[in-house]
């Protein structure tokens, strides 16, 4: 999955959520805050599916 479209899909889901989705900060990965969660997502272009599924999991598992 491109890195680009991951985050869209994150954004999304927070904005379906009603919780913040923001950079925090940026190194060797990401790091976003998803509401009280913080996600990091690596910063290659191509992202492996499986970690897509993985991101996106834990954002869904996020309540409200």
């Amino acid at each position: 999955m491109k890195r680009r479209e991951l985050i869209r899909t994150l954004n999304m889901l927070a904005a379906e959520k009603g919780v913040r989705f923001a950079l925090e900060r940026q190194g060797k990965h990401e790091i976003w805050s998803f509401g009280p969660l913080t996600i990091p997502v690596p910063r290659h272009n191509e992202i492996a599916e499986g970690t897509a599924k993985a991101i996106i999991q834990r954002a869904q598992d996020v309540e409200s």
